[in-house]
């Protein structure tokens, strides 16, 4: 599961929801096929780079074959004071892993 601050246009969060419709439930074959025809395509490998508080490389997972299996509902709040920025998570089925430290 990984959790990430929603950009100001939603683009990441909608990637991640566009690549779930078109592995699950596409409203059309069209859905499904222009995800089948692209790159990344149906599935996608992934590197979580993890940092040292002085911000410098530290560990490295790489996940292969990776989709998204859950996402979190956008959190909209219009009752806080300050400014949040909305946070959603997203869990990911894979084949493998590995960790490989930077030091």
């Amino acid at each position: 599961m990984i959790t990430f601050t929603i950009d100001e246009h939603m683009d990441n969060y909608l990637e991640i929801f566009d690549w779930m419709i078109g592995l699950s439930f596409p409203r059309s074959f069209g859905e499904y096929k222009e995800l089948r025809d692209s790159e990344p395509s149906l599935y996608s490998d992934i590197s979580l780079l993890v940092k040292t508080s002085h911000k410098n490389p530290n560990i490295k997972f790489d996940f292969t074959n990776a989709f998204p299996i859950t996402l979190d509902a956008v959190p909209l709040d219009t009752t806080a004071g300050d400014v949040v920025y909305p946070e959603a998570s997203v869990s990911f089925r894979y084949d493998t892993f590995s960790i490989t430290r930077s030091v």
